[in-house]
């Protein structure tokens, strides 16, 4: 209350106009400062982390992940970074928010790992640099891995090759290739 009595007959406006907040109390003005602050640094650490448009990550570890696309037969994407990595936030500029990229991973179980805390994942994977892909099939096989540089065509053409090996080809009448469904809730 010091403050607030010592705002008031301040020459600084700013300390006036909180001391003259009547609605707000002391422990009041004190949280909203703190939820003030965490949102701002919120918001700061979300532009140093390089979030761009890209797929849609699965939010669960990769063993829940992994375990609902075995339940959909689909196929995992597996994303390999490092979050103090620069080439790992261009890789996501660049690549990953590539339309054609974002469309044809999107059909597929996505999932980002830290490189550093998925280690044995890594090493059991044979994974040496980020940005690294893994793509694994419904069973839990290693059917590409894609190590720097990765281009989106290079992507395009890692997905489509598994694609095509874990679900075959499927024709139409007219030779054009159906479209694979998209996986529920997603």
């Amino acid at each position: 209350m010091k403050f607030f009595a010592a705002a008031r007959t301040s020459a600084n406006p700013a300390l006036a106009c909180v001391a003259e907040l009547p609605l707000i109390r002391s422990h009041d003005r004190r949280t909203l400062g703190r939820m003030a602050v965490l949102l701002l640094s919120g918001l700061f650490c979300i532009g140093l982390a390089g979030c761009t448009a890209g797929p849609k990550w699965d939010p669960r570890p990769y063993q829940e992940a992994h375990y609902r696309a075995r339940e959909r037969s689909a196929i995992t994407l597996v994303y390999f970074r490092s979050w103090y990595s620069v080439a790992c936030t261009r890789f996501e500029e660049r690549v990953l928010a590539d339309a054609e990229v974002r469309a044809e991973a999107d059909r597929l179980v996505c999932v980002q790992l830290d490189y550093d805390a998925y280690l044995p994942f890594a090493e059991q994977w044979g994974v040496d640099l980020v940005p690294a892909i893994v793509l694994i099939g419904p069973s839990g096989e290693l059917l590409a891995r894609l190590e720097p540089p990765i281009s989106p065509e290079a992507l395009l053409d890692a997905i489509h090759r598994v694609r095509d090996k874990v679900y075959g080809t499927e024709s139409s009448p007219s030779g054009l290739k159906l479209p694979l469904p998209r996986l529920p809730g997603t």
